[in-house]
């Protein structure tokens, strides 16, 4: 019983797991940081094990997989909710800096402080 407990748990937590990525997506409205694939294997391996728990009733793989199904449809609703303004916000950065991917960005502001430091570095 008690082993049953704490693997509910920790399968609450691994579906639980990409609350706080879409905490991310509804504060920027993009969901350029949830992959689409994984919040659809997600549902599907959740889906999955719940119907295969239903058929003797598990309660042990029923409950937890039940949640993480609702999790995953949660996600896959974000994702569909804010996939068309992901791309006017990646178009309008494309516009404006000529670049789309989160690593560009990074790489790019990288490149500028090192340029603004060895610029502040020549004028000492």
């Amino acid at each position: 019983m008690s082993v049953g407990i704490v693997c509910c748990v920790f399968n609450v937590m691994m579906y639980a797991s990409p609350l706080s990525v879409m905490k991310m997506v509804i504060k920027t409205k993009s969901v350029e940081f949830m992959p689409f694939w994984l919040s659809v294997a997600g549902f599907l391996n959740a889906g999955v094990w719940t119907i295969y728990a239903l058929m003797p009733f598990d309660p042990f793989m029923a409950i937890p997989n039940g949640i993480g199904s609702l999790f995953g449809l949660a996600q896959l609703i974000l994702y569909g909710a804010y996939y068309k303004s992901t791309k006017k916000i990646m178009a309008e950065r494309e516009k404006q800096l000529g670049y789309i991917g989160l690593s560009s960005a990074i790489a790019h502001t990288e490149s500028e402080k090192t340029a603004n430091t060895n610029q502040e570095l020549n004028n000492v």
